[in-house]
């Protein structure tokens, strides 16, 4: 059995390190071929550089196919723009599937880039054994969609309502079972899409995206989609994810790393940080070396928790302000060199006395 795994990439260069770094480190299961393609679109960042160091990491073969169109806008997650892209959007994919016939492939697993894989994806969604199955994507947060809902990549027609161009009218599925299997009538991001699926069907343009002018095809042949709730994805909307442990976003847009992919083994990686961050980093690491400066003649300090750290220009003194816990061992009376050269004036007084 043999497996193609892709996707279009458009200028991801800041993620791709670390989506590739994932597909390596995906289980296969033994007997399944593996090849890459991905349709390179529009990028003038590093995201070429990053492919080509990719494919002589991986013994298999990688295939990079161009295919630009500059007068188009880039993809912002926004309604306006989307709405003028999606026909471009659903070229690209139909290219990808071309090329996963091309190279012969029984299933295409075609993975965003801005989805990060978990290592068991490709086994479990082949053991489902259908024609097209796809992992569970959180598509939160679009400035379009409110609190504190979900929007899953799970949407079923609504029998009912037809837009007013004439189209069907989808509703994204909310309610998902915790570990299994759920039929919907559209899927995709992730998905595990078998030969047959490639042959007959394609994406297209919708209003709603071209997800669902692939799924009205799949529809009309009597397929539909299956969602397994055992494989989750993460997926990496904004660069500032990649920071943070939780995976939510910070809020201060002041304080985001721009560019950040994390290295492995040389990985390539590149690194912007926002100048707001640069500045922050600067004082915290100057506010630092200045405690722990005065911490070393004053050990009183150890017990100050520094909130609050800023030098008062009109009495040139620094100011530290903080909850204060006494240090074990430290006198709150005085500093430990003042101590220490009082009990010595002490000891030289009495032995001057007993002299006597």
């Amino acid at each position: 059995m043999k497996v193609v795994i892709g996707a279009p990439v458009h200028q991801r260069g800041w993620v791709l390190p670390v989506y590739l770094r994932h597909l390596r480190e995906m289980a296969i299961p033994a007997g399944v071929e593996i090849a890459y393609c991905f349709i390179l679109n529009n990028s003038t960042d590093a995201s070429e550089a990053i492919l080509d160091r990719f494919r002589s990491q991986v013994p298999n073969p990688v295939r990079v196919i161009h295919m630009d169109r500059n007068t188009l806008p880039a993809d912002a997650r926004e309604v306006a723009i989307r709405d003028r892209i999606y026909g471009w959007l659903a070229e690209l994919r139909n290219r990808l599937f071309d090329e996963a016939l091309v190279m012969d492939a029984d299933f295409l697993f075609s993975v965003d880039c801005d989805n990060l894989v978990p290592p068991h994806a490709l086994t479990t969604l082949l053991a489902d054994q259908r024609r097209a199955v796809a992992a569970v994507v959180d598509n939160l947060p679009f400035l379009f969609y409110p609190e504190p809902y979900r929007y899953y990549n799970a949407m079923n027609r609504d029998p009912e309502r037809v837009s007013p161009s004439g189209e069907p009218v989808w509703w994204h599925v909310k309610d998902l079972p915790a570990n299994g299997l759920v039929e919907v009538d559209m899927s995709g991001a992730v998905g595990l899409i078998a030969r047959e699926v490639l042959q007959r069907c394609r994406y297209g343009y919708s209003q709603f995206g071209e997800d669902c002018a692939l799924a009205n095809q799949m529809l009309a042949q009597g397929w539909r989609w299956a969602l397994d709730t055992r494989v989750r994805t993460r997926h990496i909307m904004r660069a500032e994810q990649l920071v943070r442990d939780d995976g939510v976003p910070p809020h201060d847009p002041g304080h985001i790393y721009h560019l950040l992919t994390p290295t492995q083994d040389g990985e390539f990686s590149e690194v912007e940080i926002s100048p707001a961050l640069v500045q922050r980093v600067l004082d915290e690491a100057w506010r630092d070396a200045f405690v722990k400066a005065a911490v070393h003649y004053y050990p009183l300090l150890r017990g100050m928790d520094v909130k609050d750290f800023h030098f008062d220009k009109e009495r040139r003194v620094v100011v530290l302000r903080g909850p204060f816990h006494r240090p074990a061992g430290v006198s709150l009376q005085e500093p430990s060199e003042h101590r220490q050269r009082s009990r010595g004036d002490e000891r030289r007084s009495t032995a001057t006395r007993r002299s006597r």
